[in-house]
């Protein structure tokens, strides 16, 4: 099982997951613009199948406790 699997599977699911981002992006407003990132259950499958973008992992580790370095290896490693 995959760190990011590990991650959905904390949270309750993609959708979950999805909805527990855009959640914490609300607090954040991460965009140039201060709107909220809208994340969905697509976002996460497609994460599943290549890598979760790098800004994300933060927000994954702090939501699920799973690690960035364990997610993103390539970039917190």
């Amino acid at each position: 099982m995959t760190a990011l699997e590990r991650a959905v599977e904390k949270a309750g699911g993609q959708t979950s997951l999805a909805k527990k981002l855009t959640l914490d992006s609300a607090v954040d407003a991460d965009r140039s613009d201060g709107a909220p990132r809208v994340y969905t259950q697509s976002h996460v499958w497609n994460w599943l199948q290549t890598k979760a973008p790098a800004n994300v992992c933060r927000k994954i580790e702090r939501l699920t406790g799973v690690k960035s370095e364990d997610l993103r290896p390539d970039v917190f490693g």
